[in-house]
């Protein structure tokens, strides 16, 4: 009898089974697979969409300006510039105070919340509830040295001094001295390499750039380009308008081997080498050497960009 039972069951299950796929009804775990599928197609498809994006179209797209920005809370603004995908170009420069201030010109919340005067207790605030050791909380306690710096140089009547290294000379190939500074180490840049290294890969995925010479704290971009591409450059080169003005370089079409320049309000923002077509290869600040297009940099944004070959 319990094998008639049985034998029936499975006959029923059989026919439900048959009745389902005929009807074309869907059962409920395959609905939401499929819809699981959909969602997940949909999220791969939007981040295909972004990834064809050009820098500069993912820039505006991420952009918010000041009146959206000074309607907002401390609390959101703090959210706002941490979540900001480009808030990793403040590492772009030799001094992280430098980069601060270019992103704060191209993003007004960054500049917005830097003016209030709960920046700093909002800082604090979402720090508490935050507790990944990632970029963002490195860039959050950089952001609160700039406000107390700030705030010191504003009372005490003081010019931001250079911190550390040894003043040197090098020359121009017609002779001209161009002022450096030799043997940087991490403590000048309040960091150390693994936090460099870190902050490296970040800007070589957001910028689809190669990484391929990781982070020195010894030498910069002017100082790659026009001085030496060794790895063992001792020197940190602030300003390489001299090879320029003193015509040991001449305005070019961007040859292979020729110097690139990107120019902007605060002079010579980035040098770099011609290595390929539409193929830069640079050193970003204190972060590594990469190899990458002209305008997928943290510097073409608003620059001029110019090439130049030895006369």
């Amino acid at each position: 009898m319990k094998k008639i039972t049985a034998l029936k069951r499975s006959a029923f299950v059989i026919l439900m089974s048959c009745v389902v796929a005929m009807s074309g009804i869907t059962p409920i775990s395959t609905a939401r697979a499929a819809e699981n599928s959909n969602i997940q197609n949909t999220d791969v498809s939007n981040s295909a969409r972004t990834e064809e994006l050009s820098i500069e179209e993912q820039k505006k797209r991420a952009y918010v300006d000041y009146t959206s920005a000074e309607n907002m809370s401390t609390g959101e603004l703090v959210r706002t510039v941490l979540d900001y995908p480009f808030i990793v170009d403040v590492y772009a420069y030799g001094i992280i105070d430098q980069g601060i201030d270019v992103v704060r010109e191209q993003f007004p919340p960054l500049d917005v919340l830097l003016e209030r005067d709960d920046a700093l207790n909002g800082i604090a605030s979402w720090k508490s509830t935050y507790f990944l050791r990632d970029l963002k909380m490195y860039i959050s306690g950089h952001l609160v040295d700039y406000i107390n710096e700030h705030n010191r140089y504003v009372l005490n009547g003081l010019i931001n001094p250079v911190t550390g290294g040894i003043e040197d000379t090098v020359y121009t190939p017609n002779g001209s001295m161009v002022f450096v500074y030799r043997d940087l180490t991490w403590s000048n840049f309040n960091k150390n390499y693994d936090e460099a290294l870190q902050e490296s890969q970040a800007m070589a995925h957001q910028y689809k750039a190669t990484l391929i010479r990781n982070p020195n704290p010894k030498y910069n971009c002017h100082s790659y380009a026009w001085y030496s591409t060794s790895s063992s450059n001792p020197y940190w080169m602030n300003n390489p308008s001299k090879y320029i003005v003193d015509g040991s370089y001449i305005s070019s079409n961007g040859s292979i081997s020729d110097k690139v320049t990107y120019k902007n309000s605060y002079g010579y923002s980035h040098s770099g080498i011609v290595t390929g077509y539409n193929e830069i290869t640079s050193k970003w600040g204190a972060a590594g050497l990469y190899r990458h297009t002209v305008d997928n940099c943290p510097y073409h944004l608003g620059a001029t960009v110019e090439y130049w070959r030895r006369r």
